[in-house]
């Protein structure tokens, strides 16, 4: 199962094959097909599902009649495939994704272990050259990141500051089962210490998002009437993990420098603020202002349009104002912000509730910075997760248990 959500959540493309095979399509053809061979109804309420679906396929409808109204730009990227992966992925891929599973916690368990392996890929490819050289040699790269860089990790079928939020959303699955499973174990902690340090090594965003989680959690578990059960228990394994990882930094011979640096960059929104480089620079970025173009939209999300707009802005929200226009821009958030809101509502237990809507609230404030919505697989795994929260109970308390061993179901052996 993990494989199988590893190679969905990253988009695998290897070198001289065309891009129709890509890891991604090829899972959503076996998950549709899946769901054609056991002869399954979804198992959940659809009528949410043919709203969000109505309207985006109503935006890709606008977006062609804009391709046959405005001429086309070759300076120009263009929105509609981002639109018809939105569709096909986030919509229709999270259900087909749930229909998969049997339930949260076996879904949540496989989104664990496939960002783990993802985890081990970055501290591979950030300590050894010849791995570095392998990922050039056999994938195709993904962004504007190369495999052999060295002043920052990479992994396969993501990077920069989508990969280390990709990473985040690991962490926030593996809070899942620590915080409200109370499952404390040696493996989801390790596992979460792990994540952790990928996303420092990956990205800023992710990073960041980590410790804000890293605070929760385990301040949630120490305050918790076991606080010292845990402590006595949980602190000795981050110990352990905290000199292990200096032990094979120091064995693996990491240039100190490297990482001196790394932490500089990681550590300059906090020093600087506001005048941190990347920061002035989204904020210096013109955002086109208000036409017809603009109005009615010009289905560019990158580049000058064949009116001689442009548009050059990291900012989701800006780059599908000036795609979409307007009017368009925001029936996609609004209607999307109540899709998800819909669901949220139907999930049981109002705890778990909150923890849904504080992701989503999430995703929608780091649009800010890039479109991470229109990377299609963050605002769809949490979809996948809040369909099948109501296919078994996860708000009933559970007993807290440390530092045992799982069985197959996920819950510790006595």
């Amino acid at each position: 199962m993990g494989i199988l959500t590893f190679l969905f959540i990253f988009d695998l493309s290897l070198l001289g094959l065309p891009s129709i095979f890509s890891s991604r399509k090829i899972v959503f053809v076996i998950l549709f097909i899946h769901y054609i061979v056991s002869f399954k109804r979804f198992r959940f309420n659809t009528g949410s599902m043919y709203f969000i679906l109505s309207i985006n396929v109503m935006i890709f409808l606008w977006l062609f009649i804009l391709s046959v109204s405005w001429p086309q730009s070759p300076l120009a990227d263009y929105v509609y495939s981002r639109e018809m992966y939105f569709i096909i992925y986030t919509i229709i891929g999270s259900v087909l994704l749930a229909n998969f599973f049997k339930g949260l916690d076996e879904y949540a368990r496989s989104v664990v272990i496939a960002m783990v392996i993802q985890s081990l890929i970055v501290f591979s490819q950030f300590s050894f050259e010849g791995f570095r050289v392998f990922l050039e040699n056999t994938f195709q790269p993904t962004g504007n990141i190369e495999y052999t860089r060295t002043d920052r990790a990479n992994g396969v079928g993501a990077e920069g500051a989508f990969l280390s939020l990709l990473l985040a959303t690991g962490l926030y699955f593996c809070s899942y089962f620590l915080h409200f499973k109370r499952i404390i174990t040696v493996n989801y902690v390790i596992f979460f210490l792990c994540l952790l340090t990928a996303t420092f090594l990956t990205g800023r965003t992710g990073f960041y998002i980590g410790c804000v989680l890293s605070i929760f959690v385990f301040s949630s578990i120490l305050l918790k009437d076991y606080g010292k059960t845990a402590m006595l228990k949980v602190l000795p394994i981050m110990l352990i993990a905290f000199f292990s990882l200096s032990f094979l930094v120091d064995r693996l011979g990491i240039n100190e420098d490297r990482l001196e640096q790394l932490n500089t960059w990681v550590t300059s929104v906090v020093d600087d603020g506001l005048e941190e480089g990347s920061v002035t620079a989204l904020m210096e970025m013109q955002i086109p202002s208000l036409s017809n173009e603009t109005v009615v939209g010009t289905a560019v999300y990158r580049g000058t349009t064949s009116n001689g707009t442009t548009v050059q802005h990291d900012s989701g929200y800006v780059q599908m104002y000036s795609s979409l226009g307007v009017v368009f821009a925001v029936i996609f958030y609004v209607s999307l912000f109540i899709y998800l809101i819909t669901l949220i509502r139907k999930v049981r237990g109002g705890k778990l509730k909150v923890f849904f809507f504080a992701y989503i609230l999430l995703i929608f404030i780091v649009e800010l910075k890039e479109p991470f919505i229109f990377k299609y697989i963050p605002v769809g795994l949490i979809i996948t997760a809040i369909l099948l929260s109501g296919i078994k109970s996860t708000s009933k308390d559970h007993k807290p248990q440390f530092l045992k061993k799982e069985n197959a179901n996920g819950s510790p052996s006595n």
